[in-house]
C-alpha cells in the first residue's frame, strides 16, 4: 500500500476513535452547559443571588470542583489551591482549583482533557451513585440504547436510539416512582440532587482551553498509535466497541440529568418572567 494511501487511512481511523470516544460526551457536555447557564441566570431571578448559592450551589459546586482536583491529582499535577465552595467569587464560579504541571510530560499535558471536563465525568458518576443507592438501580453496561458513531449513521438508527431511550427512560421513572424502594423523601432529594448537581455541570472558558491543550495532546498519541500499528490491524477501535456499552450506561445518566434539569429550566423560564414583571411594577 502507497504510503500516502496509508497515512490517510490512519488519519480516518484516528478522526473515527476520537469521534466514537468522545464525540457523545461533548455533544452532551455543550448541552448541558448551555441548560446549566441558562437554569444558573433564571434560578437567581426566582430565588435571588443568595439563595439560589445557598439552597442549590452549595452541593453542586463542590462536586464539581472535586472533579477539577480528582483528575488533576491522577495525572499528576501539582494542586496549589482548592475553595469548593466560595460564594464570595465575583467571577460566578463559586469555587475554584489551581494546580499546575509540567509542559514538557506529554502524560501531564493529556491530563488537562480530563481536568477541563472532570465536572462533567464526576457530576455524572456521582449523580449515578445517588440513583443507585436512593433506588437501588444498578449499572447494566449495555442496558442503555448504545450511542456509538453508527448509530447516527442512518435515519433507522436514529429512531432506534430514540424508541430505545424512550422505554429505558419510562423504565427509569417507573422504577423511581414507583418502585419497591421509593418513597416520597427519596423522589423529592432524587430530584433535588438532580437540579443542584445537573445544574453545576458547566465548563467555564478556563476549562475549554485546558481540554482543548490536552484534546490535541490525545490526538496526537492516538494519531501516532494507528500510525505504528494499523497496518496490523485497527486495534484501538475493537478496543473501543468492548468498552462502549460502559460509556453508553454512563452517556444514559447524564442524558437523564440533561432532560430533568430541561424540564427544570422550561418550568423557571416563565417564572422568571414572572417575577421580573412584579419587581418592575414594584420599582
Amino acid at each position: 500500500m502507497p504510503f500516502t494511501e496509508y497515512l490517510i487511512n490512519v488519519l480516518i481511523a484516528t478522526a473515527t476513535q476520537i469521534m466514537v470516544l468522545l464525540g457523545p460526551l461533548a455533544i452532551l457536555s455543550f448541552l448541558m452547559n448551555f441548560i446549566s447557564i441558562s437554569l444558573s441566570r433564571t434560578g437567581f431571578a426566582i430565588f435571588g443571588r443568595n439563595g439560589f448559592i445557598y439552597g442549590f450551589k452549595w452541593i453542586g459546586t463542590p462536586v464539581h470542583e472535586l472533579g477539577h482536583a480528582l483528575f488533576a491529582f491522577l495525572f499528576g499535577h501539582k494542586i496549589t489551591g482548592i475553595k469548593l465552595f466560595d460564594p464570595s467569587a465575583k467571577d460566578g464560579s463559586f469555587g475554584s482549583v489551581t494546580h499546575t504541571y509540567k509542559s514538557w510530560n506529554i502524560y501531564h499535558e493529556i491530563g488537562n482533557l480530563f481536568i477541563g471536563i472532570g465536572p462533567v465525568l464526576m457530576c455524572s458518576i456521582s449523580l449515578y451513585i445517588i440513583t443507585y443507592f436512593l433506588f437501588g438501580i444498578g449499572f447494566k453496561p449495555g442496558g442503555a440504547v448504545l450511542l456509538t458513531l453508527e448509530s447516527f449513521s442512518h435515519i433507522s438508527s436514529l429512531k432506534t436510539v430514540f424508541f430505545g431511550l424512550y422505554d429505558d427512560f419510562r423504565h427509569l421513572g417507573n422504577l423511581i416512582l414507583f418502585g419497591n424502594k421509593t418513597s416520597w423523601w427519596k423522589i423529592t432529594l432524587f430530584f433535588y440532587l438532580q437540579f443542584s448537581i445537573g445544574s453545576s455541570i458547566t465548563l467555564s472558558l478556563p476549562d475549554i482551553k485546558s481540554a482543548f491543550k490536552g484534546f490535541i495532546f490525545s490526538i496526537l498519541i492516538v494519531f501516532l498509535f494507528n500510525l505504528s500499528t494499523l497496518w496490523i490491524g485497527n486495534f484501538a477501535l475493537s478496543a473501543i466497541a468492548k468498552v462502549e456499552p460502559w460509556f453508553s450506561s454512563f452517556y444514559f445518566t447524564m442524558i437523564t440529568a440533561l432532560i430533568i434539569n430541561f424540564l427544570f429550566l422550561i418550568l423557571f423560564i416563565p417564572l422568571s418572567k414572572g417575577m421580573s414583571l412584579v419587581k418592575g411594577r414594584s420599582s
